[in-house]
């Protein structure tokens, strides 16, 4: 007989063969008691395996879900969709949470049904009101797919992207928009490419006040009661440069808008190239960066030599929902400095009250017309108010007639005149330095220089010569 070692069931057989030899040996040697139990568990365990072999050779159960060889792409795909698992946990990065859930979750679009959509500017001029004009103008933006109102008491707003790629000027459209319904916006950046004409209640545009700036902030949201800062809103800009270039700390910032905006009603924008709460030092709040803020990527383009352009195109999230924005076409038909559309200037022109500097005076003062929406008034912490109109003209009158204290235009007892002329209009130490040297609030050494002869001047310090 050929010998099948490739057949479990010869293996089988000759393990049985020993152990019937065994079982046959002890009964011999003992008599018959050791031998029966050990034929009755050789027999008990034949069964128990005859049964296991019996059932190798039942032939395999069909599978309910398999397919024919020849089954179709739709019967493939319905069937992968019918046994795919539910309830699976899809792990999101925390730091930077559009990209993840872009496939998983398709961005809708803001735009309004076809029938219901805008593809034409308002007629804006029909409101003297700048606030009504405004409330207008947000509807009307709204209804052509740019809904830029929902963001307009929202406490934290978040625009990044690349360089270039429009994320300032959805921040300025919104500052642009809340300084006409009456809020009061301050801008903090590390430089000067800012638009000095708008009513900013206070700018600092070097590392130096920057970095002053934000401790300002920090601890004007950290003292304030529910609600008390409602219409007081920052713009920080530059806000991965202050970190990364200049070695500004903004996580206390960060932190206290993230954990306390939303109670005092205080309305904060950061722009910044980057996403991730870890590129600013955040630590341990990723929920709250996550959930507490909107988040508004600004969509470039490179043509052909590889610069980059804005393509008017946002994708604004709020928790795990996003939706894309884009930029009204008739906003587009105003051209800035270097010849691009540009919505901003669309908007300063639409509302001229917002830049009513005077013929002849000094750019970088922020003069404003009594009755204009209040925003005269500030909640905010300590700044540069904007001026009425009759300071306004003491300022003209001022520039006019010469030139600062500091550059020796002007005698120390002419100087001196100059000083409480302002002081008793209205205008605090560091609205005059800002008027009378030219320094803007900061740790920067025109400003330090500034107040020690403002101080010599009042007679705080040393004294000068008469």
């Amino acid at each position: 007989m050929q010998e099948d070692y490739g057949n479990p069931g010869f293996e089988t057989g000759k393990i049985w063969a020993i152990g019937w030899g065994v079982a046959a040996f002890l009964s011999l040697a003992s008599g018959g008691m050791i031998g029966a139990i050990a034929f009755a568990l050789l027999a008990f365990d034949s069964i128990a395996q005859g049964e296991r072999d019996d059932d190798d050779l039942l032939p395999e159960a069909p599978n309910p879900f398999a397919l024919p060889a020849n089954a179709t792409l739709f019967e493939k795909t319905t069937r992968a969709a019918a046994t795919a698992p539910v309830n699976v946990q899809v792990p999101v990065d925390i730091h930077n949470h559009i990209a993840p859930s872009a496939g998983a979750k398709p961005i809708k679009t803001a735009a309004p049904a076809q029938s219901d959509r805008r593809t034409a500017a308002p007629d804006l001029s029909l409101y003297d009101d700048p606030k009504q004009r405004m409330q207008v103008l947000l509807k009307a933006m709204s209804q052509s797919g740019f809904p830029l109102g929902s963001l307009l008491n929202h406490p934290f707003v978040w625009c990044w992207g690349w360089s270039q790629s429009g994320k300032t000027t959805i921040a300025l459209m919104l500052a642009i928009a809340r300084q006409c319904m009456g809020h009061n916006v301050s801008y903090f950046t590390t430089d000067d490419d800012y638009p000095r004409s708008l009513p900013w209640s206070r700018v600092e545009d070097s590392p130096e006040g920057y970095a002053i700036a934000l401790d300002d902030v920090a601890e004007t949201i950290s003292s304030a009661s529910k609600g008390g800062l409602m219409g007081t809103g920052w713009v920080f800009d530059e806000m991965f440069a202050a970190s990364a270039q200049h070695g500004i700390t903004i996580q206390p910032l960060l932190t206290t808008v993230l954990m306390k905006g939303a109670k005092t009603r205080a309305g904060a924008i950061g722009i910044s190239q980057a996403d991730t709460s870890s590129a600013h030092g955040l630590k341990g709040i990723d929920a709250a960066w996550r959930d507490e803020r909107v988040s508004i990527q600004a969509l470039h383009e490179e043509d052909e030599l590889g610069d980059r352009h804005p393509t008017g195109r946002y994708v604004v999230s709020r928790g795990d929902s996003s939706e894309e924005w884009v930029l009204p076409e008739w906003m587009l038909t105003q051209l800035n400095q270097w010849g691009s559309p540009d919505p901003v200037v669309w908007m300063v022109q639409a509302f001229p009250e917002l830049c009513p500097v005077q013929p002849g005076s000094r750019p970088g003062l922020r003069m404003v017309q009594p009755g204009a929406s209040g925003l005269a008034v500030n909640h905010g912490s300590t700044s540069v108010q904007p001026l009425n109109q009759a300071q306004g003209e003491a300022v003209q009158d001022l520039v006019q007639s010469g030139s600062r204290f500091m550059n020796q235009q002007f005698s120390a007892e002419e100087a001196r005149a100059k000083v409480s002329e302002l002081v008793q209009i209205g205008l605090n130490q560091t609205q005059i330095i800002q008027v009378l040297w030219g320094a803007k609030k900061g740790g920067n050494a025109a400003y330090q220089t500034a107040v020690q002869e403002y101080k010599t001047l009042m007679g705080v310090g040393e004294n000068c010569d008469r």
